[in-house]
């Protein structure tokens, strides 16, 4: 099966939508959305109802558990709070309910989904490097692990007990080979590259790639700025951090 997996849309529109033409062209078989399908954007509605339309298995982030106030924002920068407040009001009540529901984690096939970590779901733990990745090879008993959560895609591979870090934008899994692998960011990048990122995954070759997409971003500027929200969230896209 080829599988598409999106994380961390935070709002944006123009990003989610130029990524499913992408995705659309490449036939794959599975959508999967690991989660912060709000916070900092102007259009929360209309990303969760695509989120729900176009997506087989969601997970919940940090920001949409923010949002429904099942997760505290204590450990949140003020325009991130700021953002939470705003979107908790524009959100429809069936958009905060489907978002409350949502799991924290989830296997399917081979593959364990979730937004963080697979050791700690709901404890919104940040892996940035091999030494973060290694210990959560243990929480999971699938073959791959995809996560989003810190904006910067890539992978973490095991390999005969060994654990290395590889960067975008692709990794060829050997026969009995393991990852953790971050598809990156769809609507707030922060890896200097401001283009939207995803990732596809082949479980027949064993390949995953991750994927940039040029979108509107002056579009997107306009509908945050056209609110309440902070300007830093509109800013900070152009430069992709």
């Amino acid at each position: 099966m080829k599988y598409a997996f999106i994380s961390d849309i935070h709002a944006n529109l123009e990003a989610l939508e130029a990524c499913f033409k992408v995705i659309d062209a490449e036939g794959v078989d599975s959508i999967a959305c690991l989660g912060d399908i709000v916070g900092y954007g102007a259009s929360p509605n209309e990303c969760v109802e695509l989120v729900r339309e176009r997506a087989s298995q969601v997970v919940i982030g940090n920001h949409d558990a923010a949002v429904v106030g099942t997760t505290e924002t204590e450990y949140f920068n003020l325009d991130a709070r700021s953002a939470v407040l705003w979107t908790r009001n524009a959100l429809t009540p069936e958009n905060v309910a489907f978002l409350r529901n949502l799991p924290y984690t989830v296997a399917v096939n081979d593959l364990r989904l979730v937004h963080a970590s697979p050791s700690a779901p709901s404890d919104w733990i940040y892996l940035f490097n091999a030494r973060d990745a290694a210990p959560e090879f243990a929480a999971f008993e699938e073959r791959i692990c995809f996560f989003g959560h810190t904006h910067f895609p890539g992978f973490f591979l095991e390999w005969q007990g060994k654990i290395t870090q590889q960067p975008p934008p692709r990794a060829t899994l050997r026969a009995g080979e393991r990852a953790i692998i971050n598809v990156g960011s769809v609507g707030q990048p922060r890896d200097g590259d401001p283009r939207a990122g995803f990732a596809i995954y082949d479980d027949s070759t064993g390949i995953a790639e991750i994927r940039r997409v040029f979108y509107d971003i002056e579009r997107v500027q306009s509908r945050i700025l056209d609110t309440p929200l902070p300007k830093s969230a509109a800013e900070r896209l152009i430069w992709g951090m």
